[in-house]
């Protein structure tokens, strides 16, 4: 990632953070969710690793709703979060697993995409 674009990507990032400050505040669950979510998702992509162990503590509340609500795209940031911060072989293991789940069931063709690539990425 050069420069420019970890720039914009630090800023995106920044805004989810704000958004969803605001959201937990206000919001009712689903909004609060769609926040948290945009928030592990762009911090997963940014990657600063430390903060890692408090990403994965978000990711794994996405997780908890996700399989709540039958939620594909919070299971996925889940995976996502793992994919760049765990290295508990068990929780990379049931990320994979459920990776591997969602892939046999309905999702769109960019989630079918990052469900690929979580399972590439979860030897």
């Amino acid at each position: 990632m050069d420069a420019q674009n970890r720039d914009r990507m630090a800023e995106a990032v920044y805004f989810c953070r704000t958004g969803y400050e605001l959201l937990k505040k206000t919001a009712e669950r689903g909004p609060m969710l769609m926040g948290l979510n945009n928030l592990v998702y762009y911090e997963s992509i940014y990657g600063d690793m430390s903060k890692g162990r408090h990403l994965l503590e978000q990711a794994r509340e996405l997780r908890a709703a996700g399989d709540e609500l039958a939620k594909p795209h919070l299971l996925l940031t889940y995976c996502r979060a793992v994919v760049r911060y765990s290295t508990d072989p068990k929780e990379r293991e049931e990320a994979r697993r459920l990776a591997s789940e969602l892939l046999a069931g309905k999702l769109s063709d960019q989630e079918r995409n990052e469900a690929k690539f979580y399972l590439a990425s979860l030897p």
